[in-house]
């Protein structure tokens, strides 16, 4: 492989030392340990594995209270105190670990600073917590945690701007719509690399259409993935930003193994039919809950799983679609032309001396809901 050159001296480059964080395996359970010196979670061993629990609500934390309430979900797994959980799509039933109140910050650094965590926000985070842990007040948990990172406040910038009304695009399969794109140029990494080409496999097409040239409004699909990527990117980079091809991957991670806000699953179990085991399960480790099955059982049971998934998915898409549109057009507003109409088009990079406005033109045919076919009205040539 050749080195890269360098521009000053001429001389070849050395390798980038890139940073890999590293996870101790075949460690004892942390979480066991954590819980064995809880002497509320000891009580709440005992009371499960000799099925002793008391009638009355005991006084103690709000954990101990939380754990007694659901009893009927409380299970001891290989010594480790667990909550049964049933996704609320396919009905899998999965053990969350329970966490000693004195124990949560480490969790979630773990989940949202560690190295498959990329600062993502609270909804996120919040469903990766309650994919593998249990412990009462976890959103409010969450919350803070996610507003006193300083990390994510460095890059906390609102952006609110007027739009158009929405538009429906309804998908029901994985890749039936594909949306690509390409990010840069960014800062140049000691690699060489300015450039990200983005390909957004969303849950659902792929008949070929252009967007609007200076309009990233009419490709939401890729816009929205890259502003979620450029944010990632920015905060695991945020110290050396000319390092940012480095974190790429495990940035593409942390988003692979989040729960998607209108899907409401994660892009992996969408496509593979399962969750990702992240660095965080091999540190405190994940319950054992697979059952033992053959080959065609699991390949009829995987089926019918993602069966169930894609229906209860394209279910909450659908209903997540139609409740954004209904905000969003509350605050929609523009003008409405028609056939004949003499229209402006605004120019989207000008010099600091050219004009604002290019036109008139005329209005010659309404394509979409705000799309138009123009025509110059001192020539011939026609513009979208």
């Amino acid at each position: 492989l050749s080195r890269r050159v360098c521009k000053q001296c001429g001389l070849e480059g050395s390798p980038a030392e890139v940073p890999v964080g590293a996870v101790k395996l075949g460690a004892a359970n942390p979480i066991k340990q954590w819980q064995e010196s809880d002497k509320e979670l000891q009580q709440i061993r005992e009371w499960s594995t000799q099925r002793t629990w008391p009638r009355a609500a005991p006084e103690g934390s709000r954990l101990l209270r939380s754990l007694w309430a659901q009893r009927d979900r409380i299970v001891v797994r290989e010594g480790t105190i667990c909550r049964k959980w049933e996704t609320p799509d396919t009905g899998e039933t999965r053990l969350l670990q329970v966490i000693p109140r004195q124990r949560i910050p480490e969790i979630l650094a773990a989940v949202h600073n560690g190295q498959s965590g990329a600062h993502l926000g609270v909804a996120k985070t919040l469903a990766k917590v309650r994919q593998r842990y249990y412990w009462p007040q976890q959103r409010e948990d969450v919350e803070d945690w996610c507003r006193a990172c300083e990390t994510c406040a460095a890059r906390a910038v609102p952006t609110k701007k007027p739009q158009a009304p929405m538009q429906l695009q309804p998908v029901g399969y994985p890749f039936q719509r594909v949306g690509m794109d390409l990010v840069g140029p960014l800062e140049e990494t000691r690699n060489g690399n300015r450039y990200i080409l983005v390909e957004v496999c969303q849950l659902f097409g792929v008949a070929k259409t252009r967007t609007t040239a200076y309009h990233p409004q009419s490709d939401g699909l890729v816009e929205r993935m890259n502003r979620t990527l450029l944010d990632l990117l920015a905060k695991a980079s945020i110290d050396h930003p000319d390092d940012w091809d480095a974190h790429l991957d495990r940035v593409l991670l942390a988003y692979r193994s989040s729960v998607h806000h209108t899907t409401g699953a994660t892009p992996s179990r969408v496509i593979f039919g399962r969750e990702m085991r992240l660095p965080v399960d091999l540190v405190y480790g994940l319950p054992e809950n697979t059952p033992e099955e053959s080959v065609g059982e699991y390949t009829r049971r995987l089926r019918q799983d993602l069966e169930q998934l894609y229906e209860a998915v394209r279910g909450k898409a659908g209903r997540e679609q139609r409740r954004q549109k209904f905000w969003k057009d509350r605050k929609a507003h523009g003008p409405v032309y028609e056939p004949g109409d003499q229209v402006w088009i605004q120019v989207p990079e000008k010099t600091k001396l050219g004009a604002y406005w290019d036109g008139p033109y005329e209005v010659q045919k309404k394509l979409d809901w705000n799309t138009y076919r123009v025509k110059e009205m001192k020539g011939r040539r026609q513009r979208l």
